[in-house]
């Protein structure tokens, strides 16, 4: 069969052939596009020459004539299965593709990101707040540890008496940035490595999303910027690392939205599938809550609006709701395959968590509940805060909607603007009745912290403003152009009215962009062609003058990753006991406290300070590989969270679990194994706590920061019993906090006792350590009765036991300790730790991905080659192709 050769053809006729379109614009005629020497059409190749006869003649062109785009007659059009669609709309010369503009911009983009984020990235000691310093590093530095020793992380032994690690929610367990820096490289380079993942994540994945968009080179450098360095993603870098993995992604998550929807048949959306549920996964494995949540709402929103409100191509209404059913549920049902090997361990921890109830009964900051009104939410996005959004961004967004923009999906982004602004309002609005009316759970997660919405809408203002700034390059339209210049400077007038303090970069900012605009209002002339780099460097500049407002109120603490965990002091002399397996400990120190919702919260507030430090506490027992009764996260197991209640005699700010004052003489306390207590080398006679404790114990280590000293009380990590007491579930805690049992001689039990004797001789019982390692025991007991095996170690479901190799239950001994039932005489006891819900997960994510790439290489397959059908003129396609 004869081929024909490449030609332009205007946008107003579509030629449809089997299933293939071609679009182009030179001249006004249609063809297969299978046809053609490539695989599309190549520009600028002028007319069409060498068609068959045939064809020339029922399209009505002689010989050295044009073709024509309509055939003579609706017949040939049917014959020709010519269809007339919508024409594209004309793509400016500003955001046609350019390669070498591109790496230009990419370029440019990556190095402001660098220079913006100098203090992160730089060699050396980096910048860290509160959480990176006392939950993610610690965490990601453990996890790092287990990967590299080939084993998956799932228990935590070093805070709280032992936790889940790979259900943890944020313990980076299936964030494969996380999982792939901390693993190959050491703590200090493997934070700088993820904190540019991340920086390079925000920007490109922005970048890339504003050119898909038609959103011309420079502009998508502005929104890039605006994105990845605003106070709402750059401050969280250095503080809150899970907004930042969440926010991440997102851009990346609605480019594969974007390239999805734009195919008419699906195999052909598949990469833009495989990219979205990627994304979602990785979103769902760094923050599985309001994160996760207010993503998914965005993804929701962005996939409704380009296939039922704003598609690609014009499509019947039924064919619009079938395209969101299938982009929707294609991305949804993939992604959250992807993410099970981490999500299903994590659904099933929270039922056992503090917060399987919700944040309800938890006290949380007075800012975050129930929300900001409008003028103090305006003065922390434009404020001294971390939450700087940018004057020039904010300015350049507002100004979007009155530009003609709507091919940039600006209307979409400025709906999600809108939304999260009314969501972190504090009063009640439509939108929140319809969200909590229609979500479930929504309304017990937004309210817990409403304002934890906004650095993840950071991207909508962001991808506004690199609309503006590409009007700006076009020109044209002084009507509406002049109009929306007005609206920054009504911005700027609006909030010095009712009285927000405007910082030095938004209120040099503000006004430039209103100038801007103004200029512009006609057709630019020549000399101002550099207007848009001129508002990209803008944007840049206020917002790195806006990140070190930050660095300079202190909020912040420069620290040295590479020696963070060096042992000195108390922990050299820990680690060097030669207790088998190493000593549960505490540090202890109350006068370094805050208050936090009416209550008081211990040592977070402090972690830059040096005695804080030195006491051990803020997870630093997790860098140090030190067991600790305390601990700094935000979800914990709920039996441990009431043990300490009832120890300390009141609740605690969920975030924490620490040792107060009156928990020190608690026999619950003796039951952690705690043996050794860190307090500060100087004690005031005033400190009848710390007094006491001296007085009571003894002090075994000593230097000019901190002292050690040794509880005599503390039980050891694993003793044997005779007795056993069954008690309804939470009946426990009552008779061991009111010493009515001694848990050295008797278990309190929630199930049926096993079959117990007393020994002829107690003192002959021995339980040795034989190995103990994070998700796995091993003891060597012997005893001359039936007895039960107790450990000073948490309970979870996911521990199983083996006695000499066979099966044996793990019970719940004093309401959250583990007990193993043992028969008389000498055996050897082992415990393994697996997530429950890991293995199904594992299987759901490796079906996932071998799916996922099952269809990209059928994708690839179907499409090597197209054949035509004998005898016919036309040109069939390849199935899949």
């Amino acid at each position: 069969m004869a081929r024909w050769p490449a030609t332009h053809c205007h946008p107003d006729a579509l030629v449809e052939t089997g299933k293939d379109w071609s679009r182009n614009r030179s001249f006004r005629c249609g063809f297969p596009a299978s046809a053609n020497t490539g695989s599309t059409a190549l520009p600028g190749l002028g007319m069409a020459t060498g068609l068959p006869r045939s064809v020339r003649r029922s399209l009505g062109v002689g010989a050295g004539q044009r073709p024509c785009a309509r055939p003579r007659s609706s017949a040939r059009r049917r014959s020709l299965n010519i269809r007339r669609v919508s024409p594209l709309p004309r793509q400016s010369r500003s955001t046609r593709r350019r390669p070498g503009a591109d790496a230009a911009a990419i370029a440019a983009l990556l190095l402001l990101l660098v220079v913006g984020s100098w203090d992160v990235l730089r060699p050396g000691a980096i910048t860290v707040g509160l959480d990176s310093a006392a939950f993610f590093y610690p965490m990601f530095s453990f996890l790092g540890e287990r990967l590299r020793a080939g084993e998956i992380p799932g228990w935590n032994p070093y805070q709280f008496a032992g936790a889940p690690f790979a259900a943890d929610p944020e313990s980076g367990w299936t964030y494969l940035p996380a999982m792939v820096c901390f693993a190959v490289l050491p703590l200090a380079a493997a934070a700088k490595a993820f904190a540019f993942v991340h920086l390079a994540l925000a920007g490109l994945g922005t970048y890339a999303l504003a050119r898909a968009l038609r959103i011309g080179p420079v502009a998508s450098l502005t929104a890039g910027i605006a994105f990845a360095q605003s106070g709402l993603f750059a401050d969280r870098l250095r503080c809150c690392l899970a907004y930042v993995q969440v926010a991440a992604w997102l851009p990346v998550m609605l480019l594969g939205v974007e390239l999805a929807v734009r195919r008419r048949w699906w195999r052909r959306s598949v990469p833009g599938w495989a990219l979205a549920a990627f994304a979602l996964s990785q979103i769902l494995a760094a923050w599985l809550g309001q994160g996760a949540y207010y993503a998914l709402l965005i993804l929701g929103a962005y996939v409704g609006y380009r296939t039922v409100v704003a598609p690609p191509f014009p499509v019947r209404p039924a064919a619009r709701l079938a395209a969101l059913a299938l982009h929707g549920g294609a991305i949804l049902g993939l992604g959250f395959a992807l993410a099970a090997a981490g999500l299903l361990p994590r659904l099933a921890y929270h039922s056992r968590s503090n917060l399987a109830d919700g944040y309800a009964g938890d006290l949380v900051r007075a800012a975050d509940a129930p929300g900001w009104p409008w003028r103090r939410l305006a003065e922390e996005l434009l404020g001294p805060t971390g939450w700087y959004v940018g004057g020039s961004v904010l300015a350049l967004a507002v100004a979007a909607p009155l530009l003609p923009t709507g091919r940039r999906a600006a209307p979409a982004f400025a709906a999600v603007a809108v939304a999260a602004l009314l969501l972190a309002w504090e009063r009640a609005t439509p939108l929140h009745a319809l969200l909590f009316a229609f979500l479930p759970g929504f309304e017990a997660l937004h309210r817990h912290a409403p304002t934890r919405v906004l650095p993840l809408a950071a991207l909508a203002p962001a991808l506004l403003a690199g609309a503006t700034v590409d009007v700006l390059a076009r020109g044209g339209g002084p009507g509406r152009r002049l109009a929306a210049a007005a609206v920054p400077a009504l911005l700027g007038v609006s909030l010095i009215a009712v009285g927000v303090p405007i910082p030095a970069p938004a209120r040099f900012t503000v006004p430039a962009v209103a100038l801007a605009l103004a200029l512009v209002a006609h057709r630019p002339r020549p000399g101002m062609r550099t207007l848009p780099l001129l508002l990209a460097s803008l944007v840049f500049v206020d917002l790195l003058l806006g990140a070190r407002q930050n660095v300079e109120r202190g909020l912040f603490a420069s620290v040295d990753l590479a020696r963070i965990d060096d042992a000195t002091g108390a922990a050299a002399f820990l680690r060097d006991r030669p207790d088998d397996p190493p000593p549960r400990f505490f540090g202890y120190e109350p006068s370094l406290r805050a208050p936090f919702g009416g209550e008081t919260r211990l040592y977070l507030e402090q972690y830059r300070d040096p005695r804080a430090r030195a006491l051990l506490v803020n997870n630093r027992a997790t860098l140090l590989r030190l067991p600790d009764v305390q601990g700094y996260n935000p979800i914990q197991p709920i039996r441990y969270v009431e043990l300490l209640r009832a120890m300390n005699g009141h609740r605690q700010e969920y975030h924490g679990a620490n040792v107060f004052p009156a928990g020190l003489d608690s026999t619950l306390l003796d039951l952690l194994g705690a043996r050794y207590v860190v307090l500060p080398a100087d004690v005031p006679a005033r400190r009848v706590d710390l007094r006491g404790l001296l007085a009571a114990n003894e002090t075994v280590y000593r230097d000019g920061t901190v002292r050690v000293v040794a509880r005599g009380e503390a039980l050891p990590r694993a003793w044997i019993v005779h007795e056993a007491r069954r008690v309804a579930p939470g009946g426990a805690l009552p008779l061991l906090a009111g010493d009515a049992v001694d848990p050295r001689r008797v278990a309190v039990l929630e199930s049926v006792p096993p079959p117990l004797t007393l020994p002829a001789d107690p003192a002959a019982d021995d339980a040795t350590w034989l190995a103990y390692e994070p998700d796995r025991l091993r003891l060597r007991t012997e005893s001359d009765a039936p007895g039960l095996l107790v450990l000073s170690e948490g309970y979870d479901p996911g521990w199983r036991a083996e006695v000499d190799g066979k099966s044996a239950p793990v019970l719940v001994a004093n309401h959250a300790l583990r007990a193993v039932p043992l028969p008389a005489g000498a055996h050897t006891v082992e415990l393994r730790y697996e997530p429950p819900g890991l293995r199904l997960g594992l299987a759901i994510t490796l079906i996932g991905y071998a799916l996922l790439a099952a269809l990209l290489c059928g994708r690839r397959w179907g499409t090597l080659g197209r054949r035509a059908r004998p005898g016919t003129g036309r040109v069939r396609r390849v199935p899949g192709g």
